[in-house]
């Protein structure tokens, strides 16, 4: 236990982190939080920022970082990918256990499809659609929320952002999938949170937006204006 509690106390504290596995150990951890399961519990940008701090008073090479976390973060993000669309469909053969039913990846599949959206891929627990415009993601998205309980689902939270995506192979690639799906790990159970594009882009009448505001998200440079969807 003891043992245990040194190695979680080196990974977080980021100056001592950084100074044991040096410049070109960054890398490694960059590609194993963005893009490896095991790698959840590393830092990210709190990492990038000291490292920053770092290059700026000349203890790392700042050129060096750039040339190599960049493609870590993309090598990253890729094999995430690789890993949920390899797998994704391999859940429907996985056992049911305490916190997995394969009735409930079915269930949310044939929802979102019966309202015009597209299937992409399963990522864990999680599923990822396509809808042509944004209200009637919105639509889905809240009648899902509602409709699940009663169902005796446990609940759901969903993200959802509008704009151009890259089509290929018969999957969407892009900022705008980066970005709905770190507005999805930022809502709470039951939400549906949403950027200004989709709220703008959203004519129906029974639909409403509450105003959250700027948020920071993880793994998005600056912040994003979201907005929370609701029956108007």
């Amino acid at each position: 236990m003891n043992l245990l509690q040194n190695v979680f106390h080196t990974i977080y504290n980021i100056p001592e982190l950084i100074r044991i596995v040096g410049q070109f150990g960054l890398p490694l951890i960059i590609f194993a939080e963005t893009g490896l399961l095991v790698g959840f519990f590393l830092p990210g940008d709190s990492l990038l920022i000291t490292a920053g701090l770092f290059a700026a008073r000349g203890d790392l090479s700042l050129p060096l970082l750039i040339v190599t976390l960049i493609p870590a973060a993309i090598l990253g993000n890729a094999t995430g990918y690789q890993i949920g669309k390899r797998t994704g469909k391999a859940l429907y053969s996985r056992p049911d256990s305490l916190l997995f039913r394969r009735e409930h990846l079915r269930m949310t599949h044939e929802y979102y499809e019966r309202h015009g959206g597209k299937t992409i891929k399963w990522l864990g627990d999680g599923l990822m659609f396509y809808f042509p415009e944004p209200g009637r993601g919105v639509s889905a998205a809240l009648e899902m929320i509602d409709e699940l309980p009663a169902a005796g689902l446990p609940p759901a939270h969903v993200g959802l952002a509008a704009g151009p995506v890259l089509f290929q192979e018969g999957d969407y690639f892009g900022q705008t999938v980066n970005l709905s799906a770190r507005i999805s790990d930022y809502a709470r159970q039951g939400e549906v949170l949403v950027t200004k594009a989709v709220a703008d882009g959203s004519a129906q009448k029974e639909i409403s937006f509450a105003d959250i505001g700027e948020v920071e998200l993880k793994g998005v440079s600056g912040t994003v204006h979201l907005f929370r969807a609701g029956r108007a």
